[in-house]
């Protein structure tokens, strides 16, 4: 943003005036950046008695992102009172503008309170609108070692199984509540007939920053074919190698599904690995709303190992 703001055209106000405003407008990345910020006034900045109001709102192509508040000291960023909205189509997108790598998601909406902690920024009391997902939570982002970190601890009461499909390359079946651009990668898939979507997974972002992330889905909703009701997983990425351990799903009729996901990223030609157990899941859950739930007994018991390589899931399971 600093190497990309210096190209920029910026208007603003200062000195005696009873507020500072500041606009901006250009590109980062190729794609349009606008910002716009009204703060009090200078004077004010030497009276930390008294909290200094501020109004942030950048938009970066289809990324929105407001800050609005006060603040008893700007610059040490104590006694805050910010609330923090941030939404867009597709969470990946956020890297260029805050250095995040998020996930792929369907347009999503992020709204909490923005607090810093010595040299970490705190999302806290979060709500989370993904794709027809529900999640709480915090987030927290330390900045004193480099690569950052990120901690997130997100609770979900509602999480839709298809809002998971953008984590591999895939889309949500759903005509609404999907980006412009994954509406186009799902008409790609469905013409060409290929089972396992190839579009790249963009892993060297997962060398950008070292993660911790839970995540608690209470309630899953799924299809008929995967009898999902709940899950439960910890992401840890440490310099590019992501592991997602524990994994546990829990399925329709007490089953359970356990084990590991893992990527390693620190090479160009990422390797993928899975190790499963299923353990007693009753067989005709998966033909639920078919003719066969009736005429399907027995439960399974059993392990799926796989590994591969590959910038795409496509590419991964060839």
């Amino acid at each position: 943003l600093d190497s990309a703001a210096a190209k920029m055209p910026t208007t603003g106000k200062a000195a005696e005036q009873s507020q500072v405003e500041l606009q901006l407008e250009g590109k980062l990345e190729g794609q349009p950046l606008a910002l716009k910020f009204t703060g009090g006034s200078i004077v004010m900045l030497r009276d930390t008695e008294q909290p200094y109001p501020l109004d942030l709102d950048v938009t970066f192509g289809g990324t929105k992102l407001v800050a609005k508040g006060t603040v008893h000291d700007p610059f040490k960023w104590t006694g805050a009172d910010v609330d923090f909205t941030l939404s867009g189509p597709n969470l990946s997108e956020i890297y260029p503008l805050l250095g995040i790598p998020g996930p792929p998601t369907p347009p999503y909406r992020i709204a909490g309170k923005l607090e810093r902690d010595a040299c970490e920024w705190k999302l806290v009391k979060s709500r989370w609108r993904v794709g027809e997902s529900d999640l709480a939570g915090e987030v927290i982002v330390d900045g004193r070692n480099r690569p950052e970190s990120l901690i997130a601890k997100l609770v979900s009461q509602k999480l839709v199984f298809e809002d998971l499909a953008p984590l591999i390359g895939a889309t949500p079946q759903r005509k609404t509540n999907v980006s412009a651009r994954q509406a186009q990668t799902r008409q790609r898939l469905e013409a060409s007939g290929d089972l396992f979507p190839d579009v790249p997974l963009h892993t060297e972002k997962l060398r950008a920053m070292n993660m911790d992330v839970t995540l608690d889905a209470k309630r899953v909703i799924a299809p008929p074919y995967l009898p999902v009701q709940a899950l439960a997983l910890r992401v840890l990425v440490q310099d590019g190698n992501a592991t997602v351990k524990p994994l546990t799903l829990q399925v329709l009729g007490g089953g359970r599904i356990e084990g590991e996901l893992g990527i390693d990223a620190r090479a160009d030609n990422p390797r993928w690995r899975t190790n499963l157990a299923l353990t007693d899941i009753e067989l005709k859950n998966f033909f639920r709303e078919s003719r066969y739930f009736d005429a399907t007994q027995g439960r399974i018991q059993g392990r799926v190992v796989l590994a591969g390589t590959g910038r795409s899931l496509a590419q991964v399971m060839a």
